[in-house]
Parts: C-alpha cells; sequence; structure tokens
C-alpha cells in the first residue's frame, strides 16, 4: 500500500502541474494576443491559439516522462467486434443525453439559489467557429488527452488493478475539465476510453475519443427535427445499454476491503485534497448571479 500511495501522489502532482501549465498557456496566450496586438477576446478565443500554447507548455511539463509511459502498453492486439463498437456508441449516447437532463436539473436546483451555469453549459457545449479551434477540439485536446490519461496515468496505475485504474483515471479526467456539466460527463467518457485502453489499445481509446468530439461538433451545428430526433432516440437506447452493462457486468464488489483502502488513499493524500479543492473553486468561481 505504501508503494500504492506514493505512486498516486506522484500522479495527483504530475495532474496539477499539467493543469496549471495549461491555464498559464492559455493566459499568457491571451494577454499577449489582447494587450499586444490589439485582437479583441472574442477573436482571441475563436483563434484557438491559447489552448495550442497550454498544450504545448503542459505537454512540456511531461518531458521527463519517456515515451513507453506515455503509450500505455496495450494488454491485447485484438480489435473489438461490430457488437463491442455499436455498444459502446449507444452508450456514449446515452451518457450525453444523461449529461443533458442533469444539466438541466443542477440550473434547476441552482436557480433557487440566484445561481446560474449558462456559462459552464456554453462553455461545454461551444461549437468551433474557427479552423483553429476545430483543429483543437477535434484533434489536439483528444489526442493529448488519451495520451496523458489513458497513457500515462491509466498505464502507470493498471498494475495495482482493473478497478482502480479505471476509476482514477476516469475520476483525474473529469476532474480535470474543471466544469460543472462537463466533469461528470468526461468521468463517464473516460471509464469507456480506459474500458478501451486496456482491452483494445490506446489506438481505440483515441479513435473514440476523436469520434466522439467530432460527433459533438457536427451535432451542434444541426437544427433538422429528424436528425435530432434519431439522435434523442439513440439516447435513450444507449441509456437501457447502460443499465444492462451496469447490472451485468459492472457490478463493485463491496466486500473488497482493498479496494476501499486503495480509494481512500487515493484522494486522502495532500496532491489530491489540492487538486480537489482547486476544481471545486474553478467551478464555484465559474457560476454566475441571476
Amino acid at each position: 500500500m505504501k508503494k500504492f500511495k506514493g505512486d498516486v501522489s506522484v500522479l495527483w502532482w504530475r495532474l496539477l502541474q499539467y493543469s496549471l501549465l495549461f491555464t498559464l498557456g492559455v493566459l499568457m496566450t491571451r494577454i499577449v494576443m489582447n494587450e499586444y496586438l490589439g485582437q479583441s477576446q472574442t477573436q482571441v478565443q475563436a483563434s484557438g491559439l491559447p489552448y495550442f500554447l497550454g498544450i504545448f507548455l503542459a505537454m512540456l511539463g511531461l518531458r521527463q516522462t519517456n515515451l513507453n509511459q506515455l503509450l500505455c502498453h496495450p494488454t491485447s492486439h485484438k480489435s473489438p467486434d461490430w457488437l463491442v463498437l455499436v455498444a459502446m456508441i449507444l452508450v456514449i449516447l446515452g451518457i450525453q443525453t444523461l449529461t443533458t437532463l442533469y444539466s438541466h436539473v443542477l440550473a434547476t436546483l441552482l436557480h433557487r439559489f440566484n445561481y446560474g451555469i449558462q456559462a459552464q453549459v456554453e462553455a461545454s457545449s461551444a461549437n468551433s467557429t474557427t479552423w483553429g479551434m476545430w483543429l483543437y477540439s477535434v484533434i489536439l485536446a483528444p489526442l493529448t488527452e488519451e495520451l496523458v490519461f489513458r497513457g500515462y496515468i491509466l498505464g502507470n496505475l493498471k498494475q495495482y488493478g482493473r478497478s482502480v485504474a479505471l476509476g482514477l483515471s476516469a475520476f483525474m479526467f473529469g476532474l480535470y475539465h474543471m466544469n460543472a456539466i462537463q466533469t461528470p460527463f468526461a468521468f463517464a467518457i473516460g471509464l469507456i476510453l480506459g474500458y478501451l485502453a486496456l482491452e483494445y489499445g490506446l489506438v481505440w481509446a483515441i479513435i473514440f475519443h476523436l469520434g466522439n468530439n467530432l460527433f459533438s461538433e457536427i451535432m451542434n451545428q444541426v437544427t433538422d427535427k429528424t436528425w435530432l430526433m434519431v439522435d434523442n432516440f439513440a439516447g435513450l437506447v444507449g441509456i437501457a445499454v447502460i443499465i444492462y452493462l451496469g447490472v451485468k457486468f459492472f457490478k463493485i464488489k463491496v466486500q473488497s476491503q482493498k479496494l476501499k483502502e486503495k480509494l481512500v488513499v487515493s484522494l486522502w493524500n495532500p496532491p489530491a485534497v489540492i487538486y480537489l479543492a482547486y476544481c471545486f473553486y474553478t467551478i464555484v468561481e465559474s457560476l454566475n448571479n441571476i
């Protein structure tokens, strides 16, 4: 358990470093483009350049991590069959539908306290209006996130068991997004992507992540009611698949004392507490008064 605690602490520190460097890169680029190049905040945001520099600095911070750690050696060279592919697609659509329902419930609850999540909803569903933002959202972000979360983090955790590796890497992935809407969505998606990485290799996780972001970009521009109805129906089918898989395959064995201990150790250590506080502050600070 001592080795596990040490390894998990290192991962939390690395994630904190990665997040801070990304934020620093974004802020630096925005200041330069706004103050010295005379571009408006809208132009700066739409260009995508702040995120490019943010990713560059964040990945530069992981330069001491060798490539093998980032690439998460696959446990299998097999490819998923068509049934698995269809099931995973439906599950992702189901998660998207559940996230939409969750956002409405959360907005209603916060409204009672004169708070809103409109800014966070817009941030989580914003459509790319330039090629720069499209390149970041559809290609660069999913690629680097898979290298970090399913490659480096999941790759280092899998020696302690699949349940711990999947759960903790997905939890970190959700927190990284620091958004009241995106955090639970990213956690759920992280479980799916983690399963794909462990079962079929990192490439399949990257493919699904790219596909999910591309599909979101496309659906954000769809106004045809027929396609929206098809998407909603597929989402409902996806929820049914999630329930079925949850009952059949993903029952948590509460009698596993070691699993409980690992979960406590994973969250109750200095870097984890610092990162949780950082994420909580960011999410709360982003709420808007009504």
